[in-house]
């Protein structure tokens, strides 16, 4: 089941890297918008900016290790689709300066695919880490605490 979910995760950093290069190259196609976003998280200066991405970068590879040697693959998975969403748009903001989203909604903010995928990253390991069992290499799936 883990190498189902780490193959499905690059298949969606490759089809949002795509989305992305394809926008550059011809402009808006289909129902997809090319939304150059500038943008730097919330109010930070640039080179702050840089050293909580470098910072938050080494983070993840920590925990990345960390879940994979304890066998922890339900969080190492979604802490690979964060990472992967979070180096999509880093290479953006690195080769051309700004964020490629092309998702608008109602003109209100835009977005991409990476942005999902980091959303629901987060969200499963909130989940994971609020209502998760906590025994270390058992099988996320077949014994549940719901009850």
């Amino acid at each position: 089941m883990r190498g189902r979910f780490f193959s499905l995760f690059l298949i969606f950093f490759i089809f949002d890297r795509l989305i992305k290069n394809i926008l550059l190259i011809k402009g808006d196609f289909l129902f997809f918008k090319f939304i150059p976003n500038s943008y730097f998280l919330f109010f930070f200066k640039r080179n702050i900016f840089y050293l909580l991405i470098l910072i938050v970068f080494f983070l993840l590879v920590f925990f990345l290790i960390k879940s994979f040697k304890n066998r922890e693959f339900f969080i190492f998975n979604f802490l690979f689709l964060i990472f992967l969403g979070g180096f999509s748009n880093f290479l953006d903001r690195f080769l051309y300066g700004f964020v490629i989203d092309y998702f608008n909604f109602f003109s209100l903010f835009s977005f991409n695919f990476s942005d999902i995928m980091i959303f629901i990253g987060t969200i499963f390991l909130i989940f994971k880490l609020l209502f998760g069992q906590k025994h270390v290499g058992e099988s996320d799936f077949r014994s549940n605490n719901w009850s």
